[in-house]
């Protein structure tokens, strides 16, 4: 298995506490070993499969929302999510 590395770069501002906690989750629920985060700018790098990527991407997309706004979406792009 090649793993793959991507980086999402926030938009709105995070603390470093925030950072961890969503290196936590992507952990958790995209089952991701390796998770990095950086402060300045506020950045989350992981790496794993491409599905594992996709869903890395989304979950914080869908989070880095101005006054904490959520979507209307919430499906992820994998592949037990076939019903979206």
């Amino acid at each position: 298995m090649t793993g793959t590395e991507a980086t999402f770069h926030f938009s709105t501002p995070q603390t470093p506490s925030g950072l961890s906690e969503m290196a936590a989750i992507l952990r958790t629920v995209v089952d991701l070993r390796e998770v990095s985060t950086e402060n300045a700018p506020a950045a989350v790098r992981f790496s794993g499969t491409g599905d594992q990527l996709k869903a890395a991407e989304w979950i914080p997309g869908e989070l880095d929302r101005p006054g904490g706004e959520t979507s209307a979406r919430f499906c992820a792009p994998l592949p037990i999510f076939r019903e979206c």
